[in-house]
This record gives structure tokens, C-alpha cells and sequence, in this order.
């Protein structure tokens, strides 16, 4: 990233630019998106899941490939998966 300060009608300014952007195609993309997503359960925590087929069991979330789905049977439930 390269940073530079310039100043403005005497206001002082920053502007980023990125020198290079990882693509998915790049070797580390599956590492960093693993590392990334390591502690997703952790959003979880506390909060009940939306019920299945199965007496007592509840379900959070669900994770494949890239993608992630929360689940719950209440808005205010859900909502703190969201804000975790």
C-alpha cells in the first residue's frame, strides 16, 4: 500500500493506493480465506439456532466453499450472530 499526505486549501489529506491486489487464483487465497475463517463459529456462541427435523437440535450456521449461511428462528437472535 502507498500512502501519501498532501495538503489541501491547508487541510491535511491521505490518500492509499494498493500497489497489487490477491486474486482468487493466487496460491495463498485458500490459506488466508482459512485463516480468515477459522473462528466463524465463534459468532455463534450463546445464541440458539434454528430448529430441524431432529428433536433438540439446532443449527447456527452453515459453511461451503466460500459461502455462509446463518440460520435462526428469531430476528433478534440472528441479529447477534450479525454483530458478533
Amino acid at each position: 500500500m502507498l500512502m501519501n499526505i498532501h495538503y489541501w486549501m491547508g487541510i491535511r489529506k491521505l490518500q492509499c493506493s494498493h500497489l497489487s491486489v490477491l486474486n482468487k487464483e493466487s496460491p495463498l487465497s485458500p490459506l488466508l480465506f482459512a485463516i480468515y475463517l477459522n473462528n466463524i463459529d465463534s459468532i455463534a456462541d450463546g445464541v440458539k439456532g434454528a430448529l430441524t427435523g431432529t428433536p433438540n437440535f439446532f443449527v447456527t450456521h452453515t459453511l461451503f466453499a466460500n459461502d455462509l449461511c446463518l440460520m435462526s428462528n428469531a430476528p433478534n437472535r440472528m441479529q447477534t450472530m450479525l454483530t458478533n
